[in-house]
């Protein structure tokens, strides 16, 4: 009796990890957003004319790539096709977009209270990154204001997986056999473009845009979500704004918080697209 007492008890143990393991992965799904549904968001937006008005730019096409919360890759899709396409589209952007989705999912924050998110978008460290030293005296600027130099550096503590990032076939990137799919590859990248997903109150994962000028990725990516909360539910940029406790989701331009861009070819003064 006592062997078979300890038996039911390993097996009680037993269960009850395997429960725990299986709550901790629960969070952290792929399955909150269909790849379908995110090829459709990126389609709609690059094919769309009134949607090009609202993201302005070269007219490129775009990397668009989505993580969980806990920056694993769980979609990448290249808007020109299958494939590098390295006529069509940055190849570099590739990577490019999947940092910037790592950057925002890895940094914002679920509620703790009602109306207490943190989101944040990747350009939004740009200012906090640049440095600060008067090149007269090497000393902190007396300039300095606001987040400018408060981050100096941390673009650099979270280096990408270079024996990740650049698996496989090429001709497979963007497409469901993507080697980037299911890996965390890391990387930082304080460019605009990469934005939160939320469910609620609670993060989801985010998604990263590259491929065109940094304020047309930003562009692309709001227009990407607010077609996804409506085809897949989940939340709006306005609703984002109405739970956060922080304003790090739109890229302030005309303050100086985030270079300008071409001015002939970018949306500016829309809170629509995510710039301001």
């Amino acid at each position: 009796m006592k062997n078979n007492l300890s038996n039911v008890t390993k097996m009680a143990l037993a269960g009850g990890i395997a429960l725990g393991f299986a709550g901790q992965n629960a969070s952290a799904a792929c399955n909150d957003i269909a790849l379908g549904q995110l090829v459709g968001a990126a389609n709609f937006v690059k094919g769309n004319a009134a949607e090009q008005l609202l993201t302005g730019g070269l007219g490129n096409h775009m990397w668009v790539t989505m993580v969980d919360e806990t920056g694993k890759v769980c979609h990448v899709l290249n808007t020109a096709g299958a494939g590098q396409r390295s006529r069509k589209v940055w190849g570099l952007s590739r990577l490019i977009s999947v940092q910037k989705a790592n950057t925002s999912a890895l940094l914002s924050l679920d509620a703790v209270a009602p109306n207490s998110i943190q989101p944040w978008a990747s350009g939004a460290l740009y200012l906090a990154v640049q440095p600060v030293l008067d090149p007269a005296t090497g000393l902190v600027s007396a300039n300095v204001g606001g987040l400018q130099g408060s981050l100096f550096g941390v673009q650099h503590s979270n280096p990408v997986d270079a024996s990740r990032a650049y698996l496989g076939d090429p001709r497979t990137y963007g497409t469901v056999d993507d080697p980037l799919i299911g890996k965390r590859t890391g990387g930082i990248n304080v460019f605009g473009g990469g934005l939160p997903l939320y469910d609620g109150l609670k993060k989801i994962g985010a998604i990263g845009v590259s491929g065109d000028t940094s304020c047309t990725d930003q562009a692309f990516a709001w227009r990407v979500r607010e077609n996804l909360a409506a085809t897949a539910g989940i939340n709006t940029g306005a609703e984002i704004d109405a739970a956060s406790v922080v304003t790090s989701e739109v890229l302030d331009i005309t303050g100086r918080a985030y270079p300008d861009c071409i001015a002939t070819i970018t949306p500016k003064n829309n809170l629509d697209n995510g710039l301001k």
